[in-house]
């Protein structure tokens, strides 16, 4: 499964962090009209920590679907400093 970690700065400044999973080049099943699923975690949660959110991503790309998971701005950075 193809992973890419992500920070995008907002247009007020603050850093936002995920992960895109993909699936295979190759899977063509259960493809939708969307190009991704954005699946965000609240406080008590992150991307990089097990959880719900990853279950629903491992379920997605299962089916063919790919999957972003972000933090909100209120989770610590994953990449250390958030500047």
């Amino acid at each position: 499964m193809p992973t890419e970690l992500l920070r995008v700065r907002t247009a007020d400044g603050i850093l936002l962090e995920g992960c895109m999973n993909s699936p295979e080049p190759m899977s063509q099943q259960g493809r939708s009209a969307v190009d991704a699923w954005l699946l965000v975690h609240g406080t008590g949660g992150s991307f990089y920590a097990p959880s719900v959110l990853e279950a629903f991503a491992n379920h997605l790309l299962q089916q063919g679907q790919a999957a972003l998971r972000v933090n909100s701005a209120a989770t610590p950075s994953a990449f250390g400093s958030r500047s």
